[in-house]
């Protein structure tokens, strides 16, 4: 082969080389090891570009659980300090500006927040994006559920409870009735020995049964003569509290519970 020939042929492989040289940029999102229903913790999310050309204006976006209220949606649960490379973006989205990064680099970004008691996964939703083509866009973006740590609250027979809720659909914890105060309003309940539930200043039609499944949980349900009307769920937040929801049977209505004992 002459030399001519041989670089040509050289350029064309050296061509081919160059053409799958790209960024790939990577997520992982890391939780605390315990998360403490209503307490403050620091959660992570690191990019990475795992390619082998520099990825241009990256950006990550997290989704942050949302509440069910309509017609505005909110974080579900209350969010701290983050850092200053993010902003709040619509109503539950993080977003977070890292500008360059060049190949095995990463950076990382992270934020405070507080979750309450809720039913149903507790989910946060991660993307990254860049300008630059990358090599593999499968490993952008992820989801990842957290478990929450509840507090252990016994009941005693014969204990008192003020009980607060408020009513919609698809509601998930009584955090969303606080974002909302006038809506909430309340009934007191007896947990009597026997597992039954009195009530002091409601109509004799009313009764009820209380179980405690595990010592951080509350579960119940009401009756109107006779008939089951209200299941109820909750989980130990400190205080004496438990909080959780309320399913109406027969109807599509969910009220958000918060039961404390007095």
């Amino acid at each position: 082969m002459d030399i001519v020939r041989f670089f040509a042929a050289a350029g064309v492989l050296f061509g081919a080389a160059g053409a799958h040289a790209r960024a790939d940029i990577a997520v992982d999102f890391t939780p605390p090891a315990t998360i403490h229903v209503g307490a403050t913790d620091t959660f992570q999310v690191a990019v990475t570009n795992q390619g082998t050309r520099r990825a241009d204006n990256v950006e990550v976006h997290i989704g942050l659980p949302a509440t069910m209220t309509s017609p505005q949606v909110h974080v579900r649960g209350d969010l701290g300090a983050f850092s200053p490379a993010c902003w709040l973006s619509g109503d539950t989205t993080l977003s977070c500006d890292l500008g360059r990064l060049n190949k095995g680099a990463s950076a990382t970004v992270a934020f405070d927040l507080a979750l309450p008691a809720a039913v149903g996964p507790t989910e946060f939703q991660v993307e990254a994006r860049t300008t630059s083509r990358e090599s593999d866009v499968n490993n952008n973006a992820l989801s990842e559920a957290v478990t929450l740590t509840y507090v252990n609250t016994p009941i005693a027979a014969g204990t008192p409870a003020l009980v607060r809720h408020c009513t919609g659909q698809n509601l998930t914890s009584f955090y969303e009735c606080t974002l909302y105060p006038s809506s909430i309003s309340s009934h007191d309940i007896v947990f009597q020995a026997g597992n039954a539930i009195t009530f002091p200043n409601a109509p004799g039609n009313y009764t009820g049964w209380w179980s405690q499944p595990a010592p951080d949980r509350l579960s119940y349900t009401y009756y109107e003569d006779g008939a089951p009307v209200v299941a109820y769920q909750g989980y130990g937040v400190g205080g004496g509290c438990f909080e959780g929801v309320a399913l109406f049977i027969g109807g599509p209505w969910v009220a958000g519970y918060e039961v404390c004992l007095q």
